[in-house]
């Protein structure tokens, strides 16, 4: 689907003036969203970046949603997750951050990490799930800020336009005023 190619050319492109580095949160009707959940990890993923993709479900911590999906992600490269000490070590108090895994994912693959959340609305229905935003954002920033590093692209998507604008409207929120898409 187009929507999805100018989507992944959008949130991987890194150049100086390009917003996409500090998180991208898209609000989309419930139809586009769920193309969306087929095509655009996909394009992701034909652009060289090593996809990680999460979606809480109201019935789960959506910290620990995430948390999962890197994990998940991190299990495909054996010599990653033996230098991390194993996967029981990533997470919240577990004595690796999310930054320390995700930077040597990207050390060791050589490629751009893009991160997209389903649903990203319920993230904070949880002080985990808020928590862990906060965990991305320092992840978002050491492998931005870093010249070994290749980057860590953040979507975030909802169709509830309203709730998602919340998770960056607030000063205390973890990605305050980045990019919101609103597609019709």
């Amino acid at each position: 689907m187009r929507i999805s190619k100018d989507l992944a050319d959008r949130i991987l492109f890194a150049g100086p003036v390009s917003a996409a580095s500090s998180g991208l949160f898209l609000a989309v009707p419930e139809a586009t969203l769920a193309v969306l959940r087929e095509d655009l990890p996909r394009e992701l993923a034909g652009r060289d970046a090593i996809v990680i993709y999460a979606r809480p479900s109201p019935h789960s911590d959506p910290g620990d949603t995430i948390f999962d999906a890197v994990r998940s992600a991190l299990a495909k490269h054996k010599s990653v997750v033996a230098a991390l000490g194993g996967l029981d070590k990533v997470g919240l108090a577990r004595g690796v951050t999310l930054a320390a895994a995700l930077s040597a994912l990207s050390l060791h693959t050589g490629k751009i990490i893009a991160l997209v959340i389903d649903d990203a609305h319920l993230v904070t229905s949880t002080e985990n799930g808020i928590v862990t935003m906060f965990a991305l954002k320092a992840a978002r920033d050491a492998l931005n800020l870093s010249r070994e590093l290749h980057g860590l692209r953040l979507v975030a998507m909802s169709s509830d336009a309203d709730k998602l604008a919340r998770l960056r409207n607030g000063s205390d929120q973890a990605f305050f005023l980045a990019p919101l898409l609103v597609l019709g």
